[in-house]
């Protein structure tokens, strides 16, 4: 019952803020430059798509910590050790669109390179979870 609570919570503020970030960025024009090759159409749907949307999912990953700390028998340090990891990801994602957004190019990482990073950040994470929590693989 507290997963539900917490869940639900969290989604009704992830949807909360990126309504209002999505019209942010829309006013701003944040937009990432599209590839020249594809379908037509999908690159004029995905012209006008503002970028960095994740930015709000760390905000909500965030928000989720002190409120499941009050549900939880775990430490805060715990709980911020949790999300640490998948935040680094996230902001691998940011990197990239940054990039890509700054230099008004529709390249950023190279993609080799964003697998290897997100490896590199996901693995000790789940090494850490499996030893803490004596999961067996």
């Amino acid at each position: 019952m507290k997963f539900i609570f917490i869940f639900s919570v969290v989604i009704v503020l992830e949807i909360f803020l990126q309504s209002r970030w999505i019209r942010a960025l829309n006013r701003r024009q944040v937009t990432l430059a599209q590839k020249a090759y594809g379908i037509q159409s999908h690159m004029e749907t995905k012209s006008s798509t503002p970028s960095m949307g994740g930015i709000v999912f760390i905000a909500a990953a965030l928000a989720s910590i002190p409120l499941a700390g009050g549900f939880s028998d775990a430490a805060p340090g715990e709980l911020g050790l949790f999300w640490f990891f998948p935040i680094l990801s996230a902001a691998v994602g940011f990197a990239d669109d940054w990039i890509k957004f700054s230099e008004k190019s529709s390249e950023g990482f190279p993609s080799l390179y964003k697998l290897a990073a997100q490896l590199l950040i996901v693995l000790p994470w789940v090494m850490w979870i499996v030893l803490s929590r004596g999961i067996s693989l």
